[in-house]
């Protein structure tokens, strides 16, 4: 604030760089039209150090002759390391034309999904694309900000009045996020599983006795149905006529 009110309009001034910014005039057709070619090539390598195993995407086949000739396509080229812009942006669901004119943040993702059982040369990498903070014809998500952007300027002198030309540029930010997860067949950990499962049948039909014999109405019908009850004669030490009779219960 400069302390100085203008009464006409009920407002005050504020020290700010003038004239104020208009960023409504975005230019159409786009510069980054002529980027659609642009290739981009990924290196990118993972480790498993439980396995002992790393990996790159230049997997065996990938050599340098066919790195020359190759562009990323997921159906004839899935192993290519190299990829057209326009592609990646088509792939992730984004219009080129759209992104070019307001800017976009793609994300690559490179994942890893390895079985071990397998030869190593089984672990490949395999690529997904997708748009990052909503898409311009996307509504509920487009509603704070569409595209992608940032301002820089540039400081200089004039006539020793300090002066700045700010610049607001649009832009594709490329994410390249990288998951992993590998598997091999372990014995023990099986045995462990097994073993665990089998102490869990014995303890379920425990607690299956106990609610059937007190706790459902017709438990006294269930306790007949598991014991058997039976009478034994049994010869008195002290009288050859005495007898005395003892019930037991089997199951």
């Amino acid at each position: 604030m400069t302390g100085v009110c203008v009464n006409t309009t009920n407002t005050c001034e504020v020290l700010a760089w003038c004239p104020i910014e208009d960023d409504h005039n975005i230019p159409d057709p786009a510069l980054l039209m002529s980027a659609e070619n642009y290739t981009l090539f990924i290196k990118n390598s993972v480790t498993f150090p439980l396995f002992e195993v790393s990996r790159s995407n230049l997997v065996e086949g990938i050599d340098a002759a066919y790195v020359s000739k190759c562009l990323y396509d997921p159906n004839t080229a899935p192993l290519c390391p190299i990829f057209r812009l326009g592609d990646i942006v088509k792939l992730s669901g984004f219009s080129f034309e759209t992104i070019a004119r307001v800017g976009g943040a793609i994300g690559i993702v490179i994942d890893w999904t390895c079985n071990f059982d397998l030869d190593v040369t089984q672990c490949k990498p395999y690529y997904t694309f997708h748009g990052l903070y909503g898409k311009s014809d996307d509504k509920e998500r487009a509603k704070a900000s569409v595209g992608y952007n940032f301002r820089y300027a540039k400081y200089h002198l004039e006539d020793n009045i300090p002066k700045r030309t700010l610049l607001k540029v649009f832009g594709i930010r490329l994410d390249i996020i990288v998951q992993s997860l590998a598997r091999k067949f372990d014995i023990i950990p099986t045995l462990t599983a097994i073993g665990s499962g089998v102490g869990i049948f014995g303890v379920a039909t425990v607690v299956c006795d106990l609610v059937l014999l007190y706790l459902l109405p017709k438990r006294e019908f269930y306790k007949n149905m598991k014991f058997k009850y039976t009478d034994t004669q049994t010869q008195d030490r002290d009288s050859e006529a005495g007898s005395t009779e003892t019930t037991t219960y089997t199951k």
